[in-house]
């Protein structure tokens, strides 16, 4: 149970990152699942450029992102991700992120088992 404006929201945010940060011919991956305390988990996996651990608390902070040159190569507000945690947390639902410099980065959303409707 969730607003699926909200749901659409979070998973355009995560989906236009993936394909922005993703080389051509890269991988972006998209799945939902049941985890064992049955959350349900939204998760969007690329191969892309990724980001050091220090990098990842930058990219949650609004307006912010990892690279703020004044030349840098991708565009956008630095809204995505930090906009997709917060209707994540109003949900109950918590984001994670899991990334590594060259090797891409994987977000995913898991929300409350109490919310979850057809756990079978």
């Amino acid at each position: 149970m969730a607003d699926e404006g909200h749901v659409k929201q979070m998973a355009l945010n995560l989906l236009s990152n993936a394909v922005k940060f993703t080389r051509d011919r890269g991988q972006v991956v998209v799945g939902a699942s049941l985890d064992v305390e049955g959350r349900m988990v939204l998760t969007v996996r690329d191969n892309g450029i990724g980001m050091s651990e220090d990098e990842i608390p930058l990219a949650l902070e609004p307006f912010r992102q990892v690279d703020n040159r004044l030349s840098r190569r991708y565009q956008g507000s630095g809204l995505g991700l930090p906009l997709a945690r917060r209707l994540a947390e109003l949900h109950g639902a918590t984001l994670t992120i899991a990334s590594a410099p060259a090797h891409g980065t994987a977000v995913s959303i898991a929300f409350p088992a109490h919310r979850v409707v057809n756990r079978h």
